[in-house]
């Protein structure tokens, strides 16, 4: 059962999450190589994903997560909002979300999967089964650490 403070904490996540200029990100999204195969539709529930991946990483910080493919293209397109990206992670976490590509890639791979299996299991237990959806693993993990 969750507290009253962790209630309040989490409802005030998700309002700041709801003042992201989320109509940018997507522009950035559907205008990049990785964004440029999504239909619409695609766009609209990889950005829902990218901020349920956020809300998880508020969550549980200092956790490696995986994204899937999808969740990691909104996050490069987010990244590339630039000025964006660091006012919209200072409001959201107070700090910096850390990004590392290649991860699974480096000898690393066993590590890598049980964090995405993690990841998954966190997203369904949050959000209900399928909520992060069934792509591929991201060749990166997600850590967000408080300065």
């Amino acid at each position: 059962m969750m507290s009253y403070k962790q209630l309040a904490v989490n409802y005030s996540f998700l309002k700041k999450l709801q003042t992201l200029d989320w109509q940018t990100i997507r522009h950035h999204l559907l205008n990049s190589d990785e964004g440029r195969d999504f239909t619409r539709t695609q766009a609209a529930r990889a950005i829902w994903q990218y901020g349920l991946f956020l809300f998880l990483a508020r969550q549980y910080p200092g956790m490696r997560l995986v994204p899937t493919e999808e969740i990691d293209a909104v996050l490069h397109a987010h990244i590339a909002t630039d000025q964006q990206y660091q006012d919209d992670c200072q409001t959201l976490f107070g700090g910096c979300v850390h990004h590392s590509a290649g991860l699974g890639t480096r000898g690393d791979r066993a590590e890598w999967l049980e964090a995405f299996e993690r990841t998954k299991q966190l997203f369904e237990k949050t959000f209900g089964r399928g909520a992060m959806g069934y792509s591929t693993p991201a060749a990166c993990d997600i850590l967000l650490a408080f300065n």
